[in-house]
């Protein structure tokens, strides 16, 4: 409720800065003006169907645990069921299973996928959790808009792929020294930038927890998994961001434990090559 007061607060001060001075202290030009905005914020950006719940195409280790994470962030566990979809068992063991998949939800086949009550597939992770934010109207900044789009959509659009570039070559019987190379730099940059970002801050917008911290936390998760954390050794405060998030209780609900991710990836021999094979140090 705090939040909402604090947008009203803040559209009746930029309304007093563009209407006249009588308008924008008139009791009545105020009241309306607050109920507008309560409609707005109480928009919903899909509609349900009665009964029907949204459904999350997820499995624990992929990037679909960053979507569970803000599923355990807003308490909508009752409006969203969880699918279990592990793309990487399903193709060589249920063929069918992982074209009727393909077909229907995902034209990748992977996950996540937010099925909407209109048959509409979100099939982005970051995208998702922007949209649940909107449709919740929670885990939304207060004011600093600008590092919360920045940093959600970077640590989707950028740190994300050069993550998955090394995790692709670690898992190719001659990877390629080179490439490795210049995917560590880039995410030396990339970190070295939010740890910057981070230096006089709890979260990305500040003292405020939002859906950002949600996308760049997955992020940061999975890059402390690279060689017991070498990645993210050196950057003191992402690394005291990260311990931050990992206390939250929908943090381990949606994500689990790291010692979690370990046995999930060995029980499906996902990621066995990025724990236990890698052929050099990432220097």
């Amino acid at each position: 409720m705090s939040s909402i007061v604090n947008t009203i607060s803040n559209v009746l001060s930029d309304i007093a800065n563009h209407w006249t001075v009588a308008a924008a202290s008139s009791c009545f030009g105020a009241t309306v003006a607050t109920l507008v905005l309560l409609a707005v914020y109480r928009r919903k950006v899909f509609t349900k169907s009665a009964g029907k719940k949204l459904k999350l195409y997820h499995f624990k280790v992929l990037r679909s645990s960053r979507c569970a994470w803000m599923v355990h962030e807003l308490k909508a566990e009752k409006d969203i069921e969880f699918v279990e979809f592990n793309p990487y068992y399903a193709l060589p063991n249920d063929t069918e299973k992982y074209k009727r998949y393909k077909d229907t939800v995902h034209p990748n086949a992977t996950v996540p996928a937010l099925q909407l009550p209109n048959g509409h597939v979100v099939k982005e992770s970051g995208a998702i959790c922007f949209l649940l934010a909107e449709h919740y109207g929670s885990l939304l900044p207060k004011r600093d808009w600008a590092s919360y789009y920045d940093w959600g959509m970077y640590a989707t659009v950028r740190i994300d792929a050069t993550l998955g570039t090394l995790h692709g070559q670690l898992f190719d019987d001659s990877p390629n020294r080179e490439v490795v190379s210049r995917a560590v730099a880039d995410f030396r940059r990339s970190i070295g930038a939010l740890d910057q970002h981070l230096k006089d801050r709890t979260f990305i917008c500040g003292k405020e927890f939002t859906t950002a911290d949600v996308i760049v936390g997955f992020s940061l998760m999975w890059a402390s998994l690279f060689k017991g954390g070498v990645l993210v050794a050196d950057y003191p405060a992402v690394h005291d961001y990260l311990q931050r998030l990992k206390k939250r209780k929908a943090f381990i609900r949606g994500m689990g434990t790291t010692n979690e991710w370990l046995a999930a990836s060995e029980a499906t021999e996902f990621n066995h090559k990025l724990f236990e094979k890698m052929k050099y140090e990432i220097e």
